[in-house]
């Protein structure tokens, strides 16, 4: 592999020195390595040193005003000149600006955790939007991104330290540390650091430890006015401040307490290092700290921002240095056992090459069992054939999308309303997913539903059956016929939306995605799915005639991203697996995401199948070619006047806007380019 290692900075930090390691490792590894930066080049020249190519992008942080700037650069020097095979950005921005810079090569992205909390929302869509493998330090790292729509997959995978090798860096001489007990806090002068609290608790633990003493190691903006502080408080004669250096480990090596007060973090390799000392940490409880600094067992933990408990726990540590001690054993032990670092190189490596596609066999080789890696391979490989993958599945947006989306969407209606709308006839399609009141953006509350129900109950339509439809649509049709579809068979259809339907004694369709109520495939465009049905649950539903089961694919793909030969296998596999498990003819196929081109339409109707239902709205007027079925989608949050709107044909009109964005996810898809916006 050719790999080119993209962080935004090549400062002493974690996520540096973690980038430091792995270019060396695979390099070592046998694979060519280089790392493209800016801003800080301390770790440069070790990095050539060690015959690693090293490119400097920008003399600018990596921003929304310099991105430009750096997309040029990787794309006319960078990538031009390495060729790489894989990138692995190190941050959400270099992640993106390898997106820009090397469209269409393979990306690996590690997430070592956000400053601000308000950039989380935006990062998940960022993520989403490169459509790189997605890994992240920490479990809360992770937990971060997930919890916004549309999150992709991640997988945890937290840092390694080499024992060796910090103790060989921790054996340089330092000055003698002033004060016993003597503390130690490596970290960036910034304020998401938090070095201003604990010159705030280390004065009020001097109170009780009045011998005490506290290196900083670092430097930053704050540098200076944390000076000041220690100077304002009294206790500058307690304190070192070292300021910016290459190798922080002889000060930590030489205190008897380590301390990390962040107001965030990811996972501090400063703790790890720490740890791999023997040396214990009073830490605070933000970001992936509390996965390796536990409270009682390997140092102190507390809240962030409580200056006063800081204190607190630094007199605890202070003063009981036996204790103190015992900790810093557990953790190096911890480090030992669970944060060796040749098992996240070997993670990485077979990441890199799973991404890149350049799977050789190097891990299982060195295992010694070559033909078993290559069965696993054959495996994977087979896997994936019969399962698309997940960037293939068109995702769910951040709820702000659909917000604007249900804006534009009333804008529409209530401009319908003034211009008036002639009474229609034909057949009108109303598709929902869910019904439940867990706030989802796919879902209309059961109440909500009921009250949908009811305005066609006293409209001057027919309900009828989507089979019954497509019988009337043979020729024009002259009355007013709606029928109520649901995509997806999510289990609270079958739960919520059933039950009110029967009252009404409204006929249904729901259009199934069968290979996730087998198991074998899921709603992947959500980070924690809802319930499918089961196969019993659908069996069930459709037994007393009301409901009609139709096909939705077997995955849930986008069709348009596949061979012509998988798409033909998800649509017309999608009716075999149907009619075999319910004993039932299937009649018509939804394209999944409403996503679909000619080619679709064409496989459609090789399929067997007499319809192809689209979430283009309108009325269907009969007379025609039934592979373009119009539906009027309910959105999330709509209203029953919103509703009403919809039944009396507010959104029949053509929308350019709608129609251009649909084109333009279908495009994604064909050429192959994640586009998932």
């Amino acid at each position: 592999m050719r790999i080119l290692f993209l962080s935004p900075t090549l400062g002493i930090g974690g996520s540096e020195t973690l980038t430091f390691r792995y270019a060396t490792q695979m390099l070592a590894r046998g694979h060519e390595a280089a790392v493209a930066y800016a801003w800080y080049d301390e770790q440069v020249e070790r990095l050539e040193g060690a015959g690693i190519r090293c490119y400097r992008v920008s003399k600018d942080r990596l921003s929304p005003r310099t991105l430009p700037q750096w997309r040029r650069a990787l794309a006319d020097e960078v990538v031009r000149d390495f060729e790489p095979t894989v990138i692995h950005a190190q941050s959400v921005t270099a992640a993106l600006a390898a997106r820009l810079g090397g469209p269409g090569i393979p990306l690996l992205v590690t997430v070592h955790g956000l400053e601000q909390a308000k950039d989380e929302r935006m990062a998940s869509l960022l993520l989403r939007l490169t459509g790189g493998t997605l890994t992240a330090v920490s479990e809360r790292a992770a937990q971060n991104i997930r919890r916004y729509f549309p999150s992709p997959p991640i997988e945890v995978l937290p840092g390694g330290v080499d024992i060796a090798d910090i103790e060989r860096g921790a054996a340089a001489p330092v000055p003698a540390a002033p004060g016993a007990p003597h503390f130690c806090c490596v970290a960036r002068q910034e304020p998401v650091k938090g070095v201003d609290v604990l010159v705030r608790a280390f004065a009020t633990a001097l109170e009780e430890l009045p011998g005490a003493g506290l290196t900083l190691v670092g430097g930053g903006n704050d540098l200076a006015g944390n000076q000041d502080l220690a100077r304002e408080l009294g206790i500058s004669d307690h304190l070192r401040f070292v300021g910016r250096i290459p190798n922080a480990l002889p000060y930590i090596r030489a205190a008897d307490v380590g301390v990390l007060p962040s107001r965030r973090e990811g996972l501090p390799i400063v703790a790890l290092e720490t740890f791999a000392l023997g040396r214990p940490l009073v830490a605070t409880d933000v970001g992936g700290t509390p996965s390796v600094v536990r409270d009682g067992e390997t140092g102190w933990l507390v809240a962030p921002e409580d200056p006063a408990a800081l204190a607190r726990a630094l007199v605890e540590a202070g003063g009981d240095l036996e204790e103190a001690a015992r900790r810093g054993q557990a953790g190096r032990r911890m480090i030992e056992t669970e944060f060796d670092a040749a098992q996240l190189y070997d993670r990485i490596e077979e990441l890199l090459l799973t991404v890149s596609g350049d799977w050789t066999g190097t891990r299982d080789r060195r295992q010694g069992d070559r033909r078993q890696g290559d069965r696993r391979h054959a495996e994977r490989r087979e896997g994936e054939r019969r399962a698309p993958s997940v960037e293939n599945v068109p995702p769910l947006k951040p709820r702000s999308w659909y917000m604007i989306g249900r804006g534009y969407q009333r804008a529409r209606l209530a401009g319908a309303r003034r211009d008036g709308k002639a009474p229609w006839r034909g057949v009108r399609i109303f598709g929902y997913h869910r019904v439940s009141a867990d706030g989802d953006v796919l879902a209309i509350p059961p109440d909500v539903f009921r009250r949908h129900m009811e305005v066609l109950a006293h409209a001057d339509v027919e309900v009828v059956s989507l089979d019954a439809a497509l019988d009337a649509l043979a020729e024009p049709v002259d009355a007013r016929l709606v029928c109520v579809t649901f995509d997806d068979a999510f289990a609270d259809v079958a739960e919520q939306a059933a039950p009110i339907l029967a009252e009404v004694g409204f006929p249904a369709t729901v259009f199934v995605p069968t290979a996730i109520l087998d198991g074998n495939a899921a709603y992947s465009w959500y980070a924690d799915p809802p319930p499918a049905m089961t196969w019993e649950q659908l069996t069930m539903l459709v037994a007393d005639g009301l409901w009609a089961a139709e096909a939705h694919s077997r995955t849930h793909p986008r069709l348009s991203a596949l061979s012509r030969s998988a798409a033909a296998e998800e649509i017309a596999g999608s009716r075999t697996d149907l009619e075999a498990r319910l004993g039932r003819p299937v009649t018509s196929f939804a394209y999944p995401a409403g996503l679909y081109t000619p080619r679709e339409v064409d496989l459609v109707r090789e399929a067997g199948f007499r319809a192809g239902v689209t979430c283009m709205a309108g009325v269907n007027v009969g007379g025609y070619d039934l592979g373009e079925l119009r539906r009027t989608m309910v959105a999330w949050g709509d209203t029953e006047a919103d509703f009403r709107a919809k039944l009396t044909g507010g959104l029949d009109r053509p929308s350019a806007a709608v129609e251009w964005l649909r084109r333009r996810r279908v495009r994604a898809g064909r050429t192959g380019f994640s586009a998932k916006a």
